[in-house]
């Protein structure tokens, strides 16, 4: 048994030695094509590395100026189109979508709000909270049939605290759909921050005589 393993390591190593024997005689054989290969290999490695480089220095003065930008508008969309690439510039577009809505304009938050969605790509924090500003804008527009959709989305996978905020719009929503009943029933879902509130119109329902 020794000696079959010490004839296979053996064979092994003799085998190699042929492989590097054969390699070498074929650089040989072609000098230039082999130097020309590494030259590529070398370039494409540079390349490459160089790139990583430039995108990841992109990446972090983005989020510097991200994090530095004043708050009016104009800056936040500077940010948003010259940086729209990077991870910073995607996060203009939710800010902007904020801006819109605090300030009043349930179109414009609609806007960006899809928008980011478009370009975000992946299911956070951030994606949960663009949906809570599509459907408080539709809310705010007076739609609150079209809401409903925004918020089951984030019923069904958001984090528990927007889980518990989504819970309590949808309880507004209903209530303003004149579905008093369906209204309360999502109402004693809410938890955490919003429950007193939900708490408080599950109490208005209740003293207006709506609840069938």
């Amino acid at each position: 048994m020794a000696r079959d393993t010490r004839k296979e390591l053996v064979k092994g190593t003799d085998e190699f030695m042929s492989i590097i024997g054969r390699l070498i005689r074929w650089i040989k054989a072609n000098k230039k094509v082999f130097i020309l290969s590494c030259i590529i290999v070398a370039i494409i490695i540079t390349g490459s590395l160089g790139f990583l480089y430039w995108r990841i220095n992109r990446e972090h003065v983005a989020m510097a100026e991200y994090f530095n930008t004043t708050g009016d508008v104009e800056s936040i969309e500077s940010l948003m189109q010259n940086y729209a690439d990077t991870r910073a510039g995607r996060l203009a577009i939710l800010r902007l979508a904020n801006k819109a809505y605090s300030g009043g304009d349930p179109d414009g938050a609609i806007k960006y709000a899809n928008e980011f969605i478009d370009v975000w790509g992946k299911k956070d924090i951030f994606y949960w909270e663009s949906l809570l500003i599509l459907a408080q804008a539709y809310m705010d527009k007076g739609d609150l049939a079209g809401c409903l959709p925004f918020l089951d989305k984030c019923i069904s996978s958001a984090p528990e605290s927007m889980k518990d905020g989504a819970l309590f719009y949808k309880g507004v929503a209903l209530k303003g759909l004149n579905k008093p009943s369906d209204a309360i029933e999502v109402l004693r879902k809410v938890s955490g921050r919003y429950a007193h509130l939900a708490n408080v119109y599950i109490g208005d329902i209740a003293l207006s005589g709506e609840e069938k």
